[in-house]
C-alpha cells in the first residue's frame, strides 16, 4: 500500500510542476470519456434496446432486390398487391423513401 501512495504524491507533484501539460491531459480525458458515453448512449438506445411496439420480434421489411439497382424499392402497386393477395401479414404498411439531388446555378 506504501508504494501506492508513494506513485500518487509523485504524480501529483509532477502535474503540478507543469499545470499546462496537466490542464491538456484532463481536458483530453474528460473529451474522450464524453465521446464514448455518447457514442455508448446512441447505440444503446438505437441497436441493443428492442422496439417499444408489441411483438416487435415479429414486425418484417419487405424489399425488391434488383441486381442492377436502377429501380426503385417498392411501389404503391405493389403495396396493395402484396396486402391484397397474402394473409400472412396482420397489417402493412408501406412507405416510400425518394432521393434527388439539387444544385443552385
Amino acid at each position: 500500500m506504501e508504494p501506492l501512495i508513494q506513485d500518487v504524491r509523485f504524480a501529483i507533484r509532477s502535474l503540478r510542476k507543469a499545470p499546462g501539460f496537466s490542464a491538456i491531459a484532463i481536458l483530453t480525458l474528460a473529451l474522450g470519456m464524453g465521446a464514448v458515453t455518447a457514442m455508448f448512449s446512441v447505440v444503446d438506445g438505437v441497436l441493443l434496446k428492442p422496439l417499444r411496439y408489441p411483438d416487435a420480434d415479429r414486425i418484417v421489411a419487405v424489399v425488391n432486390r434488383y441486381a442492377d439497382r436502377t429501380a426503385p424499392n417498392l411501389t404503391g402497386g405493389d403495396e396493395m398487391d402484396i396486402s391484397a393477395d397474402h394473409d400472412t401479414f396482420a397489417a402493412f404498411a408501406y412507405s416510400c423513401i425518394r432521393t434527388f439531388s439539387a444544385s443552385l446555378a
